[in-house]
C-alpha cells in the first residue's frame, strides 16, 4: 500500500497542510515540526505520486 500525505500527517501529529508545506518548502513551519515531519517521511518511506506532481505542475506528459 502506498504511503500518503495523510499517513505522514497522522503519524507526525500534524495537518496534511503542514506536511505539504514541509515537502514543498512553502509557507512557514516551525523547525522542530518540520524536522519531525521529515523524520516520519523517512520512516514511512513516503514518495510523492508522479501523477499528482504532474497535475500540480500542469504537465502530465501524456
Amino acid at each position: 500500500m502506498r504511503v500518503t500525505i495523510a499517513d505522514v500527517a497522522r503519524e507526525a501529529g500534524v495537518s496534511k497542510t503542514t506536511v505539504s508545506r514541509v515537502i514543498n518548502t512553502k509557507g512557514e513551519v516551525d523547525r522542530s515540526t518540520a524536522a519531525r515531519v521529515r523524520e516520519v517521511i523517512a520512516q514511512l518511506g513516503y514518495v510523492p505520486s508522479s501523477g499528482a506532481v504532474g497535475l500540480a505542475r500542469g504537465s502530465s506528459r501524456t
